[in-house]
């Protein structure tokens, strides 16, 4: 038998568009809607850089992880914590509704499914993209 090549995250001839189209639509949680991602947008991309980061791939990563990803300096005060962490579980939510991270049952871990990976790669390389480089492809 010959074994098959391992997938890459963004080694397919599929257009940005068509592999983005399912995230700027809301999407459905357990019934519940989530709101469309935006991307490129400061919410969103933050978090999704953070999620991407290569120490997350095996054990997955919790509310608590993100946050110092996302805020540079940590709060203090109790009741800004607690409005911080309400915020980013509210995005995580947003996240599976769109079926980028599933929770670790009995943990309070999040992981990066397979899917979601493809995408994010996808936003992050054409974040870091140029102009010129685009031009030049062309």
């Amino acid at each position: 038998m010959v074994a098959s090549e391992p997938e890459s995250a963004v080694g397919d001839a599929t257009s940005l568009g068509d592999v983005l189209a399912p995230l700027i639509r809301p999407a459905a949680l357990n019934g519940r809607r989530a709101r469309a991602l935006r991307p490129w947008a400061d919410p969103d991309l933050p978090l999704l850089e953070a999620i991407a980061r290569g120490e997350y791939v095996l054990n997955g990563f919790r509310n608590r992880d993100v946050v110092p990803h996302l805020f540079t300096d940590p709060p203090s005060p109790p009741e800004e914590r607690k409005r911080i962490t309400t915020r980013i579980t509210c995005r995580l939510r947003i996240l599976r509704g769109h079926g980028l991270v599933r929770k670790v049952p009995g943990t309070h871990r999040y992981q990066v499914i397979a899917k979601g990976r493809q995408l994010i790669a996808a936003v992050l390389v054409a974040n870091a993209g140029s102009t010129a480089k685009l031009k030049q492809s062309a």
